[in-house]
């Protein structure tokens, strides 16, 4: 399956749900600003382990950890570390923490000039 270039692939990620996208692609997608992700990270204190687990996904997204450092720094397993993580991104995205950013859409600057010489004239 090919996949699609330029604009249409930008407005095909940006379509996808973020809860199917897999740890590295939306790490690298927050590192890159096509996800937004809160300066102010939240804690989820009905999750297990709630004082960790917004550090977790701090050092996870933002420094680039790996889920193997993780679980070396909290004494638990990389599988552990990643199913944290899993379930912040879960309630992060539910409450609207994580969004996708829209693609920049170049303006055509043909019919940029055109739409402000018209309206020029109609006022």
């Amino acid at each position: 399956m090919r996949r699609p270039k330029g604009i249409r692939a930008d407005l095909a990620e940006y379509e996808s749900p973020i809860l199917e996208e897999r740890l590295p692609r939306l790490r690298l997608a927050i590192r890159t600003c096509r996800v937004s992700f809160p300066s102010q990270i939240p804690i989820f204190s009905q999750q297990n382990r709630a004082e960790a687990q917004w550090r977790i996904a701090a050092l996870y997204f933002v420094q680039g950890w790996s889920f193997e450092q993780l679980g070396y720094r909290y004494g638990v397993s990389p599988g552990r570390i990643r199913q944290a993580i899993r379930k912040w991104v879960q309630r992060a995205a539910a409450l609207g923490y994580l969004q996708r950013i829209p693609p920049e859409i170049p303006v055509d600057t043909a019919s940029a000039s055109s739409a402000v010489s018209i309206s020029t004239y109609v006022a």
